[in-house]
């Protein structure tokens, strides 16, 4: 009797192992790195970046619409309100924001673009 209850537990403990062995491997595949986009500036400029309208399709999520365009779901939630976000509905237009106001302050041009890689001197 010991042996069985010993035996049962054991399993339950390797497949609850198991299960979460998988999902951080899942989880580890999906993960991308982050992106981030970089702008040209002028030196009187304000505004960056550009807007855009999406019409919607039967099976499109605001979720998804998100990922695609680059933007946070809060981001898109705002500027959408009243719009259910798990089904917005065929042919609805969805605002994609995308334009940024630069803040005041000084401006310096980078010393090397960010995703440079350095080359060692011989």
């Amino acid at each position: 009797m010991a042996r069985r209850c010993f035996n049962a537990a054991s399993r339950g403990v390797a497949s609850r192992l198991c299960r979460g062995l998988i999902g951080a491997a899942l989880v580890a595949l999906i993960a991308s790195p982050a992106a981030a986009e970089s702008f040209p500036l002028a030196a009187d400029q304000v505004l960056v970046g550009a807007s855009g309208v999406y019409t919607t399709r039967a099976e499109d999520t605001l979720p998804e619409l998100a990922r695609r365009n680059d933007l946070g779901y809060g981001q898109l939630i705002a500027a959408n309100p009243g719009i259910d976000p798990w089904l917005p509905g065929a042919g609805r237009r969805i605002a994609l924001p995308g334009l940024y106001l630069v803040p005041d302050g000084p401006r310096r041009r980078p010393s090397r673009p960010p995703n440079a890689v350095r080359r060692r001197r011989r």
